[in-house]
């Protein structure tokens, strides 16, 4: 009884009395939450029952309403109302229950529940104690065996006593004989305790006392301890928690032990110089680079970064400006900056902008990376703020050119220079470090006391290209000739000799005339008007391009060459996919004109194109040694086009005919080479398997071989080989493995095994396929995966449904009650018969005592009675396929059209009706009225999209209802256009349902083909028989010899080949659903029942309540 109800009961209640009642009330209320807090508190401390959810208690108030004491929320509320439920927890983001009650942050129940010491002496404190005694009962599990448990032996008093240290529990327990049996000071007494011990199963232990004792182990000394005294346990002591902490006994464990992350860091502690753990909404891809000894070096990708930074205009000083001032001096040094970009601290803003994800969280860069695009700008700004004031110093970039008049005057610069770098912390690269030399090369060019003269290692590439053996060879470098020819004067005189060997008649013979010609077009090139002095305000070209042996590269200013550039492939680099070697080419020609090109724009013309959409990738998804290539590239601004290579004359030419000095092998692209195969995910059995079978396959040997010597023309190409020839850029061997990117080419010989495995766990086509795609390849490999899935057993029985048919119509009647849909509703135990007018969806619906043709056949002749017979019925074919009602549509001369079964859709007019039928009967009882209310109003009420009702469709007018209206209203009236408004609304409903919807092929007898279960969706084989009268329907027989009827859209054809798909196995099985030869003569009879006979020879009787129906 609430406290108010309570009130209103008194007769005489007076102000007074009300305030006695709310203080009684009050003061009852504190103590009842003493109460509870209590039991709460003790409820908390015992292990709840493994079965139970204990997820609210259960009250009944005054009012007998169930009230929760929830969890979830903290407080009570009413069955069904808790407003946690829906609601997210702001403590561990879980759903229905709120942070004040999340008990994420409690662990499980250990030893000993841990609990707040209440200091107070009148109060009682039980605690939980996972295992006194060692000893158990016979029928209890011991799980803890002795070598499991953890021991340690303590000088406690000067008596060394073996502890079991317990983790779990938060009290100190010694048993009483090892008590009495200790030497122990008169100080050391026993005093009272109200600490009540409960053991595991709920068993609580009233301890003899608790004492405080001086322990001391390892460095710690007299460290002052509580314990409790049992008796009656004869195991060994138990210290707890807090006194191993206090010894240092135990350690806590994060889930990252501290001493492996502290190694991690330690060992690459570059990766996390200079970054700062913090959110941002700005995060970039991370690109981590393994160096040859084994560090870890990372990397942005900002290109995308780069199009939303608005880049800093700062004046570069031109090649002029600082030869210029470079005039008259005698000595020289170049110091080079160390890792330039993170000698740059980048601002707060700056610094949000370069964020990204790590193993150990977010973290930033707080010094500029490479690859930003506004970097060349703020380095020089940054560079000419330091060092720009000092007299003697000019800056580019990151090289700094130190120049006197004397020794003397140099190495006051020098000193100069280097006190300022060391205040600003700025590091300089030794192994670059140029110092007090006479002769300096500095941007492209050689400074000296003499002057300025062009760089000889600009045109050596051309004064070392090797004479032409041959007449292709010829046709290389007259190729180049001719594109440099509106630069050469009289250039037919010159290589006349030379094109002589050209013609077909002319055997190739070098003579002195040759001679004289090729050494007249090397000096004709190398040499102005041809070669052109750099000028840093044009735009700048390079053209590039590998062969088998060597790279080339050409630096461009409009159309005049300024640089040439070439040397051979180390044995190593022409082991290198084609697209490898283009790339290399870039790279070389970057690093040779590195003083030239960097800060400023380029174009990079290159014959090879897919260079174009490689460069435009995420360098994470290319393989690691184009990585690695384009890693070195983003610190350079520049775009590559495609040029065909007949018009790369000049790249083209340098490249075949390189110069004998190599680069030397990288060895960060050996390591690269190595790790990719080092990080296959495979086992050493595995990849010894790969190893073998590559081996043995001819196709893959095939492969290393063109890959080694180069590729033929296409129409050479080996026809098995042709799928390979268009990624034959992205073809690379390893450790006797062919890799196309980062995946392995499988050996035929592997690939089914492949296939077992992508497929194992039964995915469908299109995640096996983009599983496939990130591991393997093989020519066909998509093809192979749809053939192995369409033919699996397993995934063929538990595909989805098919995709539903375009709509497919009724024919539209002409009058009211031409075509009429029937079928039984069943509610509230009752049967009816539901009829609908297909024209005017004039619904009648009749009371049936039972669903039997005879009953069925009596409402339809009162209800043809009252709106004429139709010319046709559709129904369904249980309960109306019977003997007796297809002989009721020969004698009142009505077509029977039977749906297909289990596919109510055919007959989706009375379906709705039904549905409409149910709702206004339900609604009906539930407002006590009766249902032929709701009937008038359909009838009265307009169609949607139509504009008329069903009973002005049906008698050209409205009928009369509860509801005013004039007489006007009332009168007939007839309807023009009514057939195209209705064919109108059909097509407009076709329309939308047509478009989510697939034509299914036409099915041919003897097919081979799975039937889905209606109830479970499973798919059974089964064999077409032949196609039915009802539209899209066939007859089937299963397995197990059953003929049944399924529209087609429960069928689908099937590519698994099942056993007992054969004939002569079909025709074995029982045929346990005869069809009967001749109907009965009597259908109410059940003497005329037809038997059916199995193979075996044993009679199956039909059941009674089929006694109506033909069975097929």
């Amino acid at each position: 009884m609430s406290l108010q109800e309570r009130l209103l009961r008194e007769s005489d209640l007076t102000l007074k009395k009300v305030a006695e009642f709310l203080r009684a009330s009050e003061a009852s209320k504190h103590q009842i939450e003493s109460v509870k807090s209590a039991s709460e508190v003790h409820e908390i401390q015992k292990n709840r029952d493994k079965n139970s959810k204990g997820t609210a208690s259960y009250t009944k108030n005054s009012d007998s309403d169930t009230v929760f004491n929830c969890q979830k929320y903290g407080k009570e509320h009413k069955k069904l109302k808790c407003p946690a439920y829906g609601k997210i927890c702001s403590k561990c983001k879980r759903k229905n229950h709120f942070a004040a009650v999340c008990k994420t942050v409690k662990k499980n129940y250990r030893s000993v529940n841990k609990l707040e010491n209440d200091n107070s002496p009148n109060s009682g404190m039980n605690l939980f104690i996972d295992s006194v005694t060692e000893q158990v009962n016979n029928d209890m599990l011991i799980v803890n065996s002795l070598d499991s448990m953890w021991f340690k032996k303590i000088d406690v008093e000067n008596n060394m006593i073996e502890f079991k240290l317990d983790t779990g529990a938060e009290i100190n327990v010694l048993p009483l004989s090892v008590y009495k049996s200790m030497c122990l000071p008169l100080k050391c007494a026993l005093s009272k305790t109200n600490i009540t011990l409960v053991s595991y199963g709920n068993f609580k232990l009233n301890p003899e006392g608790e004492l405080i004792l001086n322990c001391s182990v390892n460095q710690y000394h007299k460290v002052p301890l509580k314990f409790v005294v049992v008796v009656n346990v004869s195991s060994r002591p138990i210290l707890g928690l807090s006194a191993c902490q206090k010894l240092n006994l135990i350690k806590k464990i994060e889930q990252v032990e501290t001493i492996s992350k502290d190694s991690i860091m330690d060992q690459y502690s570059e990766v996390f110089k200079g970054l700062v753990n913090k959110p941002t909404e700005w995060v970039n891809s991370l690109v981590i680079v393994e160096k040859t000894n084994g560090k870890l070096r990372i990397c942005l990708d900002p290109r995308n970064l780069n199009k939303a930074i608005k880049r800093e205009h700062y004046v570069i000083p031109s090649v002029d400006e600082i030869i210029s001032r470079l005039e008259g001096k005698q000595c020289f040094s170049v110091l080079d900056l160390k890792e330039g970009f993170w000698q740059v601290p980048l601002d707060k803003d700056s610094a949000e902008l370069c964020i990204f994800n790590s193993p150990f969280g977010c973290y930033k860069f707080n010094r500029l990376p490479f690859g930003i695009c506004s970097a060349p700008e703020v380095f020089q700004k940054k560079n000419q703020k330091l060092f720009g004031d000092i007299k003697g110093v000019e800056i580019y970039f990151d090289d700094l050119i130190i120049a006197g008049e004397n020794k003397e005057e140099h190495d006051k610069i020098l000193v100069e220079v280097l006190e300022r770098a060391k205040e600003n912390n700025i590091k300089f690269n030794p192994n670059k470090f140029q110092f007090r030399i006479e002769e300096v090369k500095y941007m492209g060019l050689l400074v000296s006391k003499d002057g300025i003269k062009a760089d000889p290692s600009h045109v050596r590439a051309i004064n070392e290209i090797e004479k032409p053996t041959s007449k292709n060879d010829i046709k290389r470098l007259l190729g180049m000739v001719n594109f440099l020819s509106k630069f050469i004067p009289n250039v037919s005189a010159v290589t006349s000799p030379l094109r002589v060997l050209l013609k077909k008649d002319i055997e190739f013979q070098w003579n002195h005339e040759q001679e004289t010609s090729f050494e007249k077009i090397k000096r004709l090139i190398s040499s102005t008007p041809v070669l052109k002095v750099f000028n840093d305000s044009l735009p700048i070209t390079i053209q590039c391009d590998s062969s088998k042996d060597g790279l080339g590269a050409c630096l461009l200013q409009e159309g005049h060459p300024v640089s040439f550039a070439s040397r051979s492939l180390t044995d190593c680099e022409k082991n290198y996919a084609q697209i490898e070697k283009e790339l290399l080419a870039i790279v070389f020609s970057f690093e040779k004109y590195h003083n030239l090109v960097y800060g400023h724009k380029v174009l990079v013309e290159s014959d090879h194109q897919p260079l174009t959409s490689i460069a435009q990738k995420p360098i994470g998804k290319i393989t690691t040694r184009l990585m690695r290539m384009l890693l070195k590239l983003l610190k350079y601004d520049f775009t590559i086009k495609y040029v065909p290579g007949s018009q790369m004359y000049l790249a083209d030419t340098l490249s075949r005919a390189s110069m004998k000095e190599t680069g030397g092998d990288d060895p960060e692209m050996l390591n690269v080479v190595h790790s990719v195969s080092k990080l296959l995910p495979m086992s050493e059995s595995r990849f010894k398997q790969f190893q073998k079978a590559t081996e043995e396959d001819k196709e893959l040997q095939m492969l290393s071989e063109y890959f080694k010597k180069g590729w033929p023309e296409k129409k050479v190409v080996q026809r098995n080989l042709l799928p390979y020839y268009k990624v034959r850029n992205y073809l690379y061997c390893i450790d006797g493995l062919v890799f196309l990117n980062d995946k392995i080419i499988v050996p035929t010989i592997l690939r089914q095994d492949m296939l077992m495995l992508i497929h194992e766990a039964h995915l469908g086509i299109t995640k096996c396929k983009s599983r496939a795609r990130e591991l393997m390849y093989w020519p066909g490999i998509s093809r192979d995966i749809e053939d192995l899935i369409n033919k699996c057993s397993i995934c063929e029985k538990f595909q989805k449904s098919q995709t539903k048919e375009p709509l497919e119509n009724h024919e539209l009647p002409s009058r009211p009650f031409q075509r009429i849909g029937i079928d039984n509703m069943y509610l509230n135990n009752t049967d009816y018969l539901v009829i609908i007018d297909y024209y005017s969806k004039w619904i009648e619906i009749s009371k049936i005592d039972n669903k039997s043709s005879e009953e069925i056949i009596c409402k339809l002749e009162v209800v043809f009675a009252r709106f004429g017979i139709p010319e046709t019925i559709i129904c369904d074919n249980v309960p109306f396929n019977s003997y007796q009602f297809r002989n009721f549509g020969k004698e009142w001369d009505i077509e029977i059209v039977f749906i297909s079964p289990h596919h109510s859709q055919s007959n989706g007019m009375v379906e709705k009706a039904v549905g409409i039928s149910k709702a206004d009967f339900k609604k009906a009882f539930e407002d006590n009225r009766r249902p032929a209310i709701g009937l008038l109003e359909y009838r009265n009420t307009p169609i949607s999209g139509l504009g008329l009702s069903p009973a002005q469709l049906m008698f050209n007018r409205r009928l009369r209802t509860k509801s005013p209206i004039s007489n006007k209203l009332l009168n007939p009236e007839l309807f023009k256009d009514v057939n195209i408004k209705l064919l109108r609304r059909q097509q407009t409903q076709k329309h939308y349902y047509d478009r989510s919807s697939k034509i299914l092929n036409e099915l041919k007898p003897g097919v081979k083909i799975v039937v889905q279960k209606v109830k479970t969706k499973i798919w059974e084989p089964a064999v077409v028989l032949s196609k039915t009268k009802t539209p899209r329907s066939y007859k089937i027989k299963t397995l197990y010899g059953r003929v049944l009827e399924r529209n087609r859209k429960f069928l689908r054809l099937s590519k698994v080949n099942h056993k007992s798909y054969n004939d002569s196995v079909l025709d074995t099985l029982p045929d346990v659903t005869q069809v009967v030869s001749t109907p009965p003569q009597n259908v109410m009879s059940t003497d005329s029942q037809t038997s059916i006979s199995t193979r075996s020879g044993r009679n199956i009787k039909r059941p009674n309540h089929l006694k109506d129906y033909v069975c097929y």
